[in-house]
């Protein structure tokens, strides 16, 4: 005789739920004698209380109860399945002789398989192994599914994140500032955005390449997500331009943000051979405060703040202004 697969004949967890105690008994050790764990009861309640804290992988459950306790059970499972994607859970009914109508009625309730009593051995053998099979291929096809709606998760995310810097594009920046302004309009959320920039990188890349400068600036940009709150967003705006944007702060918040980028990167202290502010890699910064919450109000923000990024290099660099172009910080007191 040609032997079954072992994924047929693989041990199966199967929970009986039976009112006939010496039914139970008997289909209990016609379970177990056939290589499987079998846990039983005669309440539908404690097996729902049993599968919600260890689940099965088939449940063997009596239809031919006048209230069709089974029934309920069997739609729980379902409805727990679809909702939460919960493993799938073989279910087999048994109807009793002048039950053979049920059957059909229990298939389209939600069973793969019916039994009528007294059960017949082979037939019992038969449908674990059907059933086993199609439990298999049920968790097979949710977690090919899970696998699939992962990775498309870290494609999306992948899509929306600057390769280099790691710091999200500007898909990411312009679905951001959606959500955002909504939250303003909704709820009056206020926030600071943060423009940093190296100094005087072009002549950075003339001194050293295109490759260094890639690499400088992939450490600065790990610097100064180093200094973030976890609320806080990050984004490479333009060539070596960075923006942050900081929920719930003000100017104060901005400056206090954009010295703490500047001491992480002159913490490096990355050689720049032919800077006029440092004698290594250092930032200027530009930082202004949301006023309002509809489309321009953000569209001006962010010409504010890339304003006051150009006001803070044009003093030489290695500074912070304000929208303002106030000057706050600068000189040797960054590196």
């Amino acid at each position: 005789m040609a032997q079954l697969p072992a994924e047929s004949t693989a041990s199966l967890t199967v929970l009986l739920v039976e009112g006939s105690p010496i039914a139970r008994q008997a289909l209990c050790r016609l379970i177990e004698a056939r290589g499987h764990a079998a846990v039983a009861t005669a309440d539908p309640d404690e097996a729902w209380s049993r599968l919600r804290d260890r689940p099965a992988d088939v449940v063997i459950a009596d239809w031919s109860t006048p209230d069709r306790a089974a029934g309920g059970l069997l739609a729980k499972l379902r409805a727990r399945e679809a909702a939460d994607g919960a493993a799938y859970t073989g279910v087999i009914l048994l109807a009793a002789p002048a039950g053979r109508s049920a059957v059909a009625a229990a298939l389209e309730a939600g069973a793969d398989g019916c039994l009528i009593k007294p059960l017949d051995e082979a037939a019992l053998d038969a449908q674990l192994t059907v059933t086993a099979r199609l439990v298999r291929l049920e968790r097979r096809v949710r977690e090919r599914d899970e696998l699939v709606r992962r990775q498309e998760e870290l494609l999306r995310e992948e899509v929306r994140r600057d390769p280099l810097t790691r710091m999200g594009n500007r898909i990411r920046l312009d679905e951001d500032l959606r959500r955002f302004r909504g939250r303003a309009q909704r709820y009056g959320h206020g926030a600071v955005a943060v423009m940093v920039g190296i100094d005087q990188f072009r002549r950075y890349n003339d001194a050293l390449g295109h490759a260094a400068g890639d690499e400088a600036l992939r450490r600065v940009a790990k610097a100064v997500r180093s200094t973030l709150r976890d609320a806080d967003g990050a984004y490479r705006f333009s060539g070596e331009q960075l923006l942050l944007i900081l929920p719930e702060q003000d100017e104060d918040g901005g400056v206090i943000c954009a010295e703490r980028c500047r001491a992480a990167v002159a913490a490096m202290r990355l050689p720049h051979p032919r800077s006029d502010a440092s004698e290594t890699v250092s930032l200027s910064a530009g930082i202004a405060e949301l006023h309002g919450a509809g489309r321009d109000a953000i569209d001006d923000w962010l010409r504010r703040v890339e304003q006051a990024l150009d006001a803070a290099r044009a003093t030489g660099g290695n500074t912070i202004a304000r929208g303002g172009h106030t000057r706050v910080a600068g000189g040797e007191g960054g590196q």
